[in-house]
């Protein structure tokens, strides 16, 4: 069950479910810090006290910041105003086919261009490994469509890259 939209904001859900989303996420970020480790050779080895701030403050702190009020909330409130081209050789004709596409565009089209805009700001620096960044972004755009907690999504990167620099560390 969802609560009442207030003031442009999205519907959260039950804190609940949310704690459930959270703890079951929580935990397949072990698992995919596992997978990543010993798949794809992927690891996370911070060196010296300022590295390991980096990794668990401030990057999540400031990629998070940019991410989500910023990038995801402005295609959000855009996608929201966006009108489809009433005629298109490649839109539906139907028109209860075209209000599904612009529900659905409008819920969760920020949620996928922000996922894919994530993964890309990390392919300086991991190359085509900036893919694997499509699921944890995927997770922390969920965790903002779904509480509108900056600090909920703050926790949870930092929770991704603890659980990567110390499965690095120890395996």
């Amino acid at each position: 069950m969802t609560q009442p939209l207030r003031a442009g904001r999205q519907a959260r859900p039950h804190p609940t479910r949310l704690l459930v989303f959270l703890a079951g996420l929580w935990v397949a970020a072990v698992a995919m810090a596992w997978i990543a480790q010993h798949w794809l050779g992927m690891g996370l080895r911070p060196a010296g006290t300022w590295a390991w701030l980096w990794v668990l403050l401030a990057a999540p702190v400031l990629e998070e910041s940019v991410f989500r009020p910023l990038v995801q909330s402005s295609l959000h409130e855009g996608l929201q105003r966006w009108r489809p081209p009433l005629r298109s050789r490649f839109w539906p004709r139907s028109a209860a086919l075209r209000a599904a596409v612009r529900r659905w565009a409008a819920a969760h089209g920020a949620t996928v261009l922000t996922t894919i805009v994530f993964a890309a700001a990390h392919a300086p620096a991991h190359g085509w490994h900036c893919l694997w960044w499509l699921l944890p972004g995927w997770a922390l755009a969920e965790v903002w469509r779904r509480s509108g907690s900056l600090c909920a999504c703050i926790a949870t990167h930092a929770w991704f890259n603890l659980s990567l620099a110390l499965l690095s560390r120890w395996m």
